[in-house]
C-alpha cells in the first residue's frame, strides 16, 4: 500500500471543471519540490572522478515521496527535454508508459532539470529500488530476493576453511547453460552469456540467481501493463 500522498492525474483544466482545484494544486506542488528534490540529489551523489552517479542517489528521494510520484515527474521531465534524442529508446518508451496531461507552461515546473544522461541513470536507480508502494503484494518476495543476493555476495568472502557458509553462497551462483564438458576429471564449463544481456545495465545482481531473477522481476514491474502474467 502506497502510504505517500494522491497524485492527481489530471490537468488544471480538467481538475477546474471537475471542482477538484485544490487536490490538482496539493499534487501540483508535491510535483515540483519532487522535481527540485531529484535535481539536489543528483548535484549531491555524483562522483566526478567516475562521472556517475553513487548507487544510493534515488533512494531518499522515492522514499520521502514515494515511488508513484517520482515516475510521474520523471516521466514528465523526459517529455520536456528540449533534446529527447540524447536519452534512449528504452527511457522513453519507459516514460511513455505514464500518461502526464498536457498543462501547458505547468509541466514545466515539474520537470527536473540535469544532463540527459544523468537523469537516464536517476530513472534506472529508482526502477531498480525495491519499494512497497511500486511492488505491492510482491513487495516481501523482492526485498527477500535483494537480501539473499547480497547475503549470497557477503559469504564468497569466507575464508575456504569455511566450508558451510561458503556453499550456501555457492547455490545463488549464476551458472548458465553447459557451454562444454569433459569426460576425463570430469570438467564442465558454463556460459552465462544468454542470461546476462538482458540485465546489462543492472551491476551487481548479474553476478547470483536471486539478483538476476531480482532483475527480471524489477524489468517487469517497471513495464507496468506491457505484459500479462
Amino acid at each position: 500500500m502506497d502510504d505517500h500522498p494522491y497524485v492527481y492525474p489530471y490537468s488544471r483544466s480538467e481538475a477546474r471543471y471537475r471542482g477538484e482545484e485544490q487536490k490538482h494544486e496539493d499534487s501540483f506542488r508535491l510535483n515540483v519540490e519532487c522535481a527540485r528534490a531529484i535535481e539536489q540529489a543528483i548535484r549531491e551523489h555524483f562522483n566526478e572522478a567516475a562521472e556517475k552517479l553513487a548507487d544510493d542517489c534515488a533512494q531518499p528521494v522515492l522514499e520521502q515521496y514515494g515511488f508513484t510520484r517520482v515516475k510521474f515527474v520523471l516521466a514528465n521531465s523526459v517529455n520536456e527535454m528540449g533534446m529527447p534524442h540524447l536519452l534512449s529508446g528504452d527511457v522513453r518508451s519507459w516514460a511513455a508508459q505514464t500518461f502526464v496531461p498536457p498543462d501547458g507552461k505547468y509541466n514545466r515546473y515539474f520537470a527536473a532539470d540535469t544532463a540527459a544522461a544523468l537523469l537516464e541513470e536517476f530513472i534506472r536507480q529508482a526502477n531498480a529500488v525495491v519499494t512497497p508502494d511500486r511492488w505491492l503484494d510482491g513487495w516481501r518476495y523482492a526485498a527477500g530476493l535483494y537480501a539473499a543476493h547480497y547475503a549470497a555476495l557477503y559469504l564468497r568472502t569466507y575464508a575456504d576453511g569455511s566450508a558451510s557458509p561458503a556453499q550456501a553462497a555457492a547455490t545463488g551462483a549464476l551458472v548458465g547453460v553447459v557451454k562444454s564438458a569433459a569426460l576425463g576429471d570430469s570438467s564442465v564449463s558454463y556460459d552465462a552469456d544468454a542470461l546476462t544481456k538482458a540485465t546489462a545495465d543492472w551491476g551487481d545482481l548479474n553476478a547470483t540467481q536471486y539478483g538476476q531473477l531480482l532483475a527480471a522481476k524489477a524489468r517487469l514491474v517497471g513495464m507496468g501493463g506491457t505484459y500479462a502474467i
